[in-house]
Parts: C-alpha cells; structure tokens; sequence
C-alpha cells in the first residue's frame, strides 16, 4: 500500500478518528487487519503523539463523537423513511433534526479548533527571565 502524506489540522486528525470509531461501532468491523480499524489505530497513535495531553481536548473530543453518533442516528431514520417513501410529517421531522444536528457538530467542530489554536499563555518565570513582565 502506498503512503499519502498530506498536512491535517489537528481538529480534522481528531474528527477523522471519531469518525472511524464509529464507523467501526456501527459497523461489522471487529477484526484487526480491517483497513479502517488499521487506519484508526494509526491515527490514534499520531494523535498520541502530536496533540497534549489536555483534558478539554478530550471532552470536546467526547462531545465530538457524541454529535456524530445523533448526525448519525438522524442519518439513518432518513434512510429508512426514504426506503418505505414515507415523505410526511416523520421525514419533515428528520430532515429539521439534521439541519440543528449539523450545526451542533460544526459548533463543537469550531470549540476544538478554537481550543487547539489558542495561542499559548506566557508564564511568569519565562516572562520574568526575559524581562517581559511589563508586556
């Protein structure tokens, strides 16, 4: 298999995990030498690497997958009204569902980002050090 290296912000490298757990949760995935079980657990282990050890990272990482389990959910009640062609007021229902669901997901998408970006705060030592306590 060949490799593709591509730049990936850090909340699109979180997103992609969430995404392939579930994936994996919702599907018959179980065995370790699946493509994407193997691609989850490599990302896992770059993420591992790459990102802090931050506990807001991993509740806005647990409030991540819990907006891609209902986006998910509402996904496949769709599906199924568009299987029995059952257009009415359920569907209509569904559809606005998705549309506030969706938002749900891209604020929580916004939060991460947002989180992961933040500039770093100047402690005192290193301010004091360099003579940047007045800045």
């Amino acid at each position: 298999m060949n490799e593709i290296l591509v730049p990936l912000a850090a909340a699109d490298l979180i997103d992609r995990i969430v995404t392939l757990q579930l994936r994996i949760e919702t599907s018959a995935i179980h065995a370790q030498d699946d493509p994407i079980m193997r691609q989850k657990n490599l990302l896992e282990r770059l993420a591992h690497r790459v990102l802090p050890d931050d506990p807001e990272i991993r509740r806005i990482r647990r409030d991540l997958y819990e907006a891609r389990c209902d986006l998910h959910a509402i996904e496949e009640d769709l599906r199924a009204c568009d299987e029995r062609a059952d257009f009415g007021v359920a569907f209509i229902a569904l559809t606005r569902a998705l549309l506030a669901s969706t938002d749900a997901l891209e604020e929580v998408m916004t939060e991460l980002r947002d989180h992961l970006t933040k500039p770093l705060l100047m402690n005192e030592e290193y301010a004091g050090l360099h003579g940047l306590r007045d800045i």
